[in-house]
């Protein structure tokens, strides 16, 4: 680290400790015009301090995972879920349904737009239970005319 370098890493720090850990807007352009360096330079600094400015605070949005409500930070405010897992959670929650099966009585997760949500887990069953509604005696011989 050379000394230019050294300088600008304290002139960050004394920022920082005056200003409660972050940097006031405009402070990175002063800093970097006090020390004719580039504002982004002095910016790539402060991101190795792990110095965080008010701008990048402000401007991006802070919100909460519908699921598990941990604080989310995002650049335009509008991310709603904090992992895959959060999402994919909150996508079987809202449009898959879980059914039991009136043969077995298993559980089996259904779509919740298709057009027939089922009562069977399978054809097998629905033909086990068709198969004893009349009696023990299949359903189609009862019917017969």
């Amino acid at each position: 680290m050379n000394k230019r370098s050294k300088n600008i890493d304290t002139q960050i720090l004394m920022v920082t400790k005056l200003t409660q850990g972050q940097i006031p807007q405009g402070t990175l352009s002063q800093i970097a015009r006090m020390n004719n360096v580039s504002r982004e330079w002095v910016r790539l600094r402060a991101n190795k301090l792990n110095v965080v400015s008010v701008r990048e605070i402000t401007q991006g949005g802070l919100t909460y995972c519908i699921i598990c409500k941990t604080e989310i930070r995002s650049k335009n405010g509008n991310k709603k879920y904090c992992s895959p897992k959060c999402y994919k959670e909150y996508r079987f929650k809202t449009y898959w349904t879980t059914i039991k099966c009136k043969t077995c009585g298993k559980e089996k997760s259904w779509y919740k737009k298709s057009v027939r949500i089922p009562t069977y887990c399978s054809k097998q069953c629905l033909f086990k239970d068709i198969g004893t509604k009349g009696g023990g005696k299949p359903r189609w011989k009862t019917l017969q005319v």
